[in-house]
């Protein structure tokens, strides 16, 4: 190979991988973003659907005229979920910045590469039209004192040509790749804008749920007796869904010499009962939707300064006449019943138990095996106050779990 062709190769060749290894990077960069922008996607409609599901209960809830602990739940969870949605658009709206950022470099970086190899074609073509004035092709092949440089002559107008046409296919790709950047450069402006505007849009509107919620808190710290005797009732019925439990699992645990319930299974049940302990914040929620308006364990009253509110499980806020579903495999233990507060029924899963109360229909009989996602009944509804409410409990032999951690998300 000669000087020339080496020359004209290696410079051809360069700004070939040049191109090419930064269009890798820009695509690997933009790559690795496009997980984390799907992954905001997907939690902003999920977000999206949530708040618009919680504003459908609370417009029911508006049907009735006393305002109740439910609608303070669900103004505040509302307001979450707004917060939540805020932050995930700032997060979009950030990632889509760093793409915006990675576009204005490659237009840049492409524009600059044909600016050179536009400047080296035009050198290309005035030192050929230079040649031609002196001589033709031809005759500066036939003017060769011999064969061998005649064929040297041949090979470099060759290469020549060659070179040029190299030249011609990198600018036309490298115009492409500036339109397919200019093109995604103002799809990603314009979904900035979109998602700038819905971060308005959502900004406003907490605003305005914290107004309500103030408001809210207001007329019910005006009603503390009433809310008194509402919590106190929460405590007895409480008290009675706890001795309920209790009495299966003693009567299981005097079963075993042990005192405990894991002892006494059978090989299938332990299954069971190893399966679930694996599948902590995958199982299903015993509603197709709902909103946690009561969480496990011992909170602040949101309304009564002093006042500790204690939950054996969480409270599950839905819409009128919602089934409610077994959340694993299991087999129905008790269907019980408190006077004036609908029915409760639990389920074993081996040696854990998970509890659905506050239903106006059963769908079961005691004894009868349940898959994941079976029937057990439908929640009741408060009709004064327009609210159905399920209260949803695990247990792992005496000891009371978080239902939230268990519940996929």
């Amino acid at each position: 190979m000669s000087i020339i062709e080496l020359f004209l190769n290696v410079r051809v060749n360069k700004r070939i991988r040049y191109c090419f290894l930064f269009a890798v990077l820009n695509v690997f960069v933009l790559h690795a973003q496009a997980p984390k922008k799907n992954e905001l996607e997907n939690v902003r409609n999920k977000t999206i659907e949530e708040i618009e599901f919680t504003a459908k209960m609370i417009e029911e809830n508006q049907i009735k005229s006393k305002e109740s602990m439910n609608d303070l739940s669900l103004v505040t969870h509302k307001i979450k979920m707004q917060s939540r949605l805020i932050e995930t658009l700032s997060e979009e709206i950030n990632v889509l910045d760093q793409q915006i950022v990675m576009n204005n470099i490659s237009i840049g970086q492409f524009k600059e590469n044909v600016e050179k190899i536009k400047s080296e074609y035009a050198q290309s073509i005035y030192l050929t039209y230079q040649k031609r004035n002196k001589n033709s092709f031809i005759l500066y092949i036939l003017a060769s004192d011999n064969f061998n440089l005649a064929y040297k002559r041949f090979r470099y107008i060759q290469i020549v040509n060659s070179y040029r046409k190299k030249q011609v296919a990198m600018l036309l790709d490298l115009e492409d790749q500036i339109k397919e950047e200019n093109r995604k450069l103002e799809e990603k402006r314009n979904d900035r804008k979109n998602l700038q505007d819905l971060h308005e849009t959502e900004t406003v509107k907490l605003s305005n749920e914290k107004i309500k919620q103030k408001k809210l808190v207001n007329k019910l710290q005006q009603k503390e007796k009433d809310l008194r005797a509402e919590l106190e009732k929460k405590r007895k019925i409480a008290r009675e869904i706890e001795k309920e439990i209790e009495k299966i699992i003693r009567d299981e645990q005097k079963k075993s010499s042990k005192g405990n319930i894991y002892a006494t299974l059978t090989r299938e049940e332990k299954l069971i009962s190893d399966e679930f302990g694996k599948n902590l914040g995958k199982l299903p929620w015993p509603t197709k939707q709902g909103i946690i308006v009561g969480k496990f364990g011992e909170q602040d009253h949101p309304s009564m300064k002093g006042i500790k509110v204690r939950n054996d499980g969480i409270y599950i806020a839905t819409v009128k006449n919602t089934e409610v579903r077994c959340v694993f495999t299991g087999v129905v233990t008790r269907i019980f019943s408190i006077p004036g507060e609908n029915y409760g029924v639990i389920v074993k899963h081996g040696n854990y138990f998970t509890l659905y109360h506050n239903l106006k229909e059963v769908r079961v009989e005691s004894g009868r095996e349940l898959k994941t996602k079976d029937i057990i009944g439908v929640v009741a509804t408060d009709l004064d106050r327009n609210e159905a409410i399920l209260n949803f409990q695990v247990w792992k032999e005496t000891e009371k779990s978080d239902p939230e951690l268990w519940l996929s998300h």
